[in-house]
């Protein structure tokens, strides 16, 4: 993902083309409204960090109390969720996707047949959190419970497993069914079910954590307030609320409502962030249930750093390194004086494949830049984004890895063409000084270089 998806513009007209004739549909407020409807929302954020809410991941994430098992493992970045299928027996208008594939297991790009690939997948990324979502997981009951016996019985108590379900399907006995399986957490969205808790109390007392989460539909917001005493009373541990996304499937619901929309990445409803941040306010005054506001930017940014992560450590060069935000990062350095530079890398003892040359061109590991090779020509940086596929587009530079048997591949697309740099740039990336910033305006090569650095801070800017 290039730094570009970054500033104002390029989003616009990413989602200008995503959303099609749909675009013209969504209503965008003025910049002066934005601003407005943002000190606002800052001014409830204090007030809410006043009351004892946290924040973190960069303040894109804000909770009440403490987080849910499973949620602190996502935000570590050590979460797998296997989407087991994509078909579903509800029919919530806020739903992103259509739903009605029966579809193979997969995750990201990957798929898995059967569950001892994809267990073999866990072990070898070293995931301490999994969960299996859909579609509606318990539609293929059979199916499910078999990756999650394999999950389990692989690793036991070394991995907290959860899973997400509307509830429809769940039975006294299904719920005992998952806790001998050893499911650790099940997660529930009552939307689905008219926001009925019924289901979910089936499964309090057999699973050890019962959560609720569900989208922040604003209409909602007086239903949801009504329920939070509820949850608490019946014994649900956690609710988690979501920002509503636009896409094309529930465009058609989504844009008969009088809702607010605002760019990122994607396009997210305003008054669902509002409603999340005032339910959390409200539980935190009268009712002490742990609420935990899983924000659009959170998840785009931090999801998807963890799975650069990944493929950057498989797709890397020895002489390239990984950025805080999971980039890799190339350096290069062009001298007159190639024979004394190698002379001097040579006598530092390191690993030969930490440094490369050709010719008068040097690739460099961090590790290796000291005072005498930061003086010795022009430098330039090159980032390039990882990416693990089943199949090999052809696009793009690849490294095959094996697990277990299976072959996978990890992509090394290209982020930026190389960027001329100075030795003092190089030096602050080899201290760890590039700080996060807020989502600039503009992009000139020092903008660039802190997207693929350091992740952003904040919640999403209104635009």
């Amino acid at each position: 993902m290039s730094a570009f998806e970054y500033s104002k513009n390029w989003m616009v007209t990413a989602n200008q083309r995503e959303y099609q004739s749909n675009y013209d549909h969504i209503h965008f407020e003025t910049e002066a409204n934005y601003k407005i409807l943002e000190k606002k929302r800052e001014e409830q954020r204090q007030k809410l960090l006043d009351l004892g809410a946290v924040s973190c991941n960069a303040d894109a994430k804000l909770y009440s109390s403490e987080l849910s098992p499973g949620c602190r493992l996502c935000s570590e970045g050590k979460w797998s969720c296997l989407f087991i299928n994509g078909v579903c027996n509800a029919n919530c208008f806020y739903c992103p996707s259509p739903q009605d594939d029966v579809s193979v297991p997969g995750t990201n790009l990957l798929q898995f047949k059967n569950a001892a690939d994809y267990v073999n997948y866990l072990a070898h990324f070293n995931f301490q959190g999994v969960s299996i979502s859909g579609g509606e997981p318990l539609l293929t009951w059979e199916k499910t419970t078999q990756f999650i016996y394999q999950i389990k019985k692989r690793f036991g108590e070394n991995i907290h497993f959860w899973l997400y379900t509307n509830g429809k399907l769940l039975t006294e006995d299904k719920a005992s069914a998952l806790r001998d399986l050893g499911v650790d957490e099940i997660r529930f969205d009552i939307g689905a079910t008219e926001y009925s808790l019924e289901k979910a109390a089936l499964a309090v007392g057999k699973i050890k954590t019962v959560t609720v989460e569900v989208p922040a539909v604003p209409e909602a917001e007086a239903t949801m307030q009504a329920k939070l005493p509820e949850m608490k009373d019946i014994g649900i541990d956690y609710l988690n609320l979501h920002q509503m996304r636009l896409t094309n499937h529930n465009a058609r619901y989504l844009l008969k409502r009088n809702y607010t929309f605002m760019h990122g990445p994607k396009v997210n409803v305003v008054e669902s962030e509002q409603m999340a941040l005032r339910l959390m306010e409200y539980s935190l005054e009268k009712v002490g249930l742990p609420v935990n506001y899983c924000s659009s930017i959170y998840t785009n940014r931090f999801q998807k750093q963890a799975a650069r992560n990944r493929a950057a450590e498989v797709a890397k060069l020895k002489e390239e390194s990984i950025t805080p935000n999971g980039y890799i990062r190339r350096i290069s350095l062009e001298t007159e004086q190639p024979a004394e530079l190698e002379t001097h890398l040579n006598s530092l003892g390191s690993d030969h494949r930490l440094w490369t040359r050709s010719g008068n061109l040097f690739l460099i590991h961090p590790d290796l830049i000291d005072e005498f090779v930061l003086q010795k020509g022009n430098w330039q940086l090159q980032y390039f984004s990882g990416q693990l596929v089943q199949a090999l587009s052809y696009k793009h530079a690849f490294q095959p890895f094996n697990i277990v048997g299976k072959t996978y591949f990890a992509e090394k697309q290209i982020a930026t063409p190389p960027l001329p740099v100075s030795a003092e740039k190089i030096t602050q990336i080899k201290a760890g000084e590039i700080a996060r910033k807020s989502i600039p305006q503009q992009h000139d090569n020092n903008d660039v270089i802190n997207c693929l650095e350091a992740l952003q801070t904040g919640l999403m800017e209104y635009f």
